[in-house]
C-alpha cells in the first residue's frame, strides 16, 4: 500500500476545505449583519422612537 495521495483525493479535499471556508464566511457575515442591525434598531429606538429609520440603512 502507498501512503501517497492521489490527484482525485487532493481535489476532493480541496473542495471540502473551500466549502468549509465559505460556510465559515457566511456565518461570520450573518453574525455581523445581525449585530449591526440590532445596534441600529437600538440607536433608533433610543434616540427617536417616534420615527423609525433603522430599516433604511
Amino acid at each position: 500500500m502507498s501512503d501517497e495521495t492521489t490527484l482525485e483525493e487532493y481535489k476532493e479535499a480541496w473542495k471540502e476545505m473551500e466549502l468549509r471556508e465559505v460556510r465559515r464566511d457566511r456565518i461570520a457575515h450573518a453574525t455581523a449583519y445581525v449585530i449591526v442591525n440590532a445596534f441600529l434598531i437600538f440607536v433608533n429606538l433610543w434616540t427617536s422612537p417616534e420615527r423609525i429609520w433603522s430599516p433604511w440603512p
